[in-house]
């Protein structure tokens, strides 16, 4: 919880809160045309936002405090996003204006993901990104994610490991075929078939199924 107290307690946060902020009436308004609140405290040098006290509990970000006040308390682990922030990339983090700003009609409760991606880092523009380096399209059936969460082209991977084999870094070892399916049984000539789709089926499992849909006691449909 961000703000402790009854309604009377957060009232007078409120009145706090507002008797430092500044509205901005001649600036832009791009959220449902409301101005900015500048908060009049010094910005952090290095992160660029204002921090707020509220009682005991000092170093608060203010336009966390804001959002909590006007907007509810935010869930656990969410990050609060300015949507008065320039998608442009024409201001820098540390000196960007709009991180002071403390209107809760600016503010989102938003993931660290989706407040990453909302950003003008390398990592929000390369998740942008719709196509690889090489001009491959990111589908879903191109598109394989590694293990720290990154996107890699599935083309790129098997054109690099050719190259890679073919200058003899790397022993091409073909991946035997599975032998049985998933519940055990032989794939023999007279146990499997090809199904329209082209994946292969086993009628051992699939006779298993059968029987027991077969075998479900029929609704009763009488009112």
């Amino acid at each position: 919880m961000i703000i402790r107290g009854d309604a009377a307690h957060r009232q007078r946060v409120r009145e706090r809160l507002l008797s430092r902020a500044v509205v901005d009436l001649d600036g832009p308004r791009p959220v449902d045309d409301a101005p900015c609140w500048f908060f009049s405290g010094k910005p952090n040098e290095r992160t660029g936002y204002c921090q707020f006290s509220v009682g005991k509990q000092k170093g608060m970000l203010a336009h966390r405090v804001a959002y909590a006040l006007w907007r509810g308390e935010p869930e656990d682990g969410a990050e609060i996003d300015h949507l008065c922030h320039p998608a442009d990339g024409s201001c820098a983090p540390a000196t960007c204006p709009h991180r002071q700003c403390c209107n809760p009609a600016h503010l989102a409760a938003v993931t660290s993901r989706t407040n990453a991606l909302r950003s003008t880092s390398p990592s929000a523009a390369n998740a942008a990104k719709t196509v690889c380096d090489s001009g491959h399209e990111f589908t879903e059936a191109n598109t394989y994610i590694a293990g720290d969460g990154h996107r890699e082209c599935r083309t790129c991977n098997r054109e690099k490991r050719r190259r890679r084999v073919a200058a003899g870094l790397v022993k091409y070892e073909p991946k035997p075929p599975h032998l049985k399916c998933k519940r055990g049984h032989d794939w023999t000539p007279e146990n499997s078939y090809t199904a329209p789709d082209g994946r292969r089926r086993c009628r051992a499992c699939m006779r298993i199924r059968e029987s027991g849909y077969r075998s479900k006691p029929p609704e009763d449909t009488a009112a």
